[in-house]
């Protein structure tokens, strides 16, 4: 599935059992810049550099026991996952290269896990899914091949009531 909008689940599953940071957004979103860099390395610093909003977010890893407050553990024996989310064109199409071809690993905070899918399909991941803004507001649109209102419809007369 592609699009211009898009959530892409990224799966990992650890070697062996690791203790990493409880909060791993930021290292998410680390991650996501060095997607951008080894794609197109002006449009990495155009949205590091900018202010404000950026068109795209990143989640946090999902899963995994607490093991203080500011750890977890991960075990082979579960998968875990993360968000990446795309308002922007140019974004989705380095996302959808690695959907394509997606990395062995992944690096969060100096950890390597190994990745076990991409996925942009909401039947293999509930919070993954593609689209366009064309698709979204299709149902709010007159259809194309609609006739057209009629000319007299709501026209006013020298700022009056409808003739």
């Amino acid at each position: 599935m592609t699009g211009e909008l898009l959530s892409l689940v990224v799966t990992v599953r650890p070697a062996e059992p690791v203790t990493v940071p409880a909060h791993l957004g930021k290292a998410v979103y680390t991650l996501l810049l060095h997607w951008l860099e080894e794609a197109d390395p002006v449009l990495a610093r155009r949205w590091h550099d900018t202010d404000g909003p950026k068109p795209f977010t990143c989640s946090s890893l999902v899963g995994g026991k607490r093991t203080g407050q500011n750890t977890r553990t991960l075990v082979p024996d579960q998968s875990y996952w993360f968000r990446l989310t795309s308002l922007d064109m140019e974004v989705s199409t380095v996302l959808q290269n690695y959907l394509a071809a997606p990395p062995a690993e992944v690096d969060l905070e100096g950890v390597l896990l190994p990745v076990e899918s991409l996925t942009t399909d909401p039947a293999v991941h509930p919070w993954a899914g593609a689209s366009s803004y064309q698709e979204i507001a299709a149902p709010y649109l007159l259809a194309r091949d609609s006739a057209p209102p009629p000319a007299d419809a709501g026209v006013c007369c020298a700022g009056g009531l409808p003739t």
